[in-house]
């Protein structure tokens, strides 16, 4: 399906020819990517809202997230709002880049991106799934290897996406920044 060609590409990318991780540092872990999936008939009545599309006897994927422990916090930069004296935005990109806000973020943190749900899924509680995979799997799993305090949830998300601003907001995320184009959102444990 569409989905699935999305996801494996969101995944592909950050791999080499040989399937290595592309992006090595040593302030952030490789992307691990959480899949919810379906396998074979369902034959039972689903509790969950899901209709005759997972009765159809095919394995598919229904969503997908990715997690990132960051050991450090990157600066979020925002638009700028300063202006030279015409009122437009300055030109010179080093003067907007310094006069830029930045979000403090809670170090260390996991990072949450990459949410795709396939259409047909959406709304049944298959994102609020994979945030909770995330939150217990991952990121108590980090919390207990480094021998520190549980490890809050980070994620960014368009302004205008208001299906996922909502449902991040029901899953406990809190607000750490926003500005005209996107939030950056919290968890805390």
């Amino acid at each position: 399906s569409e989905t699935e060609n999305v996801i494996m590409d969101l995944i592909r990318n950050n791999y080499d020819e040989d399937g290595n991780y592309k992006h090595n540092t040593p302030w952030y872990e490789p992307e691990t990517y959480f899949m919810a999936m379906h396998y074979g008939h369902n034959t039972t009545n689903n509790d969950h809202g899901a209709g005759d599309e997972l009765n159809n006897g095919t394995h598919r994927i229904m969503g997908v997230v990715s997690a990132q422990l960051r050991r450090r916090a990157p600066l979020i930069a925002g638009p700028s709002n300063d202006s030279n004296n015409n009122g437009e935005s300055s030109s010179s990109s080093t003067a907007s880049v310094a006069a830029l806000p930045s979000v403090p973020l809670p170090t260390p943190h996991v990072y949450v991106a990459n949410m795709k749900v396939d259409e047909t899924m959406q709304r049944k509680g298959v994102a609020t799934e994979l945030l909770s995979s995330v939150a217990k799997e991952y990121a108590n799993s980090w919390s207990e290897r480094m021998g520190a305090e549980k490890i809050p949830l980070v994620l960014s998300v368009d302004n205008d996406n208001v299906g996922a601003v909502t449902l991040y907001e029901r899953a406990g995320f809190e607000y750490l920044e926003q500005n005209n184009v996107f939030c950056m959102m919290v968890r805390w444990p």
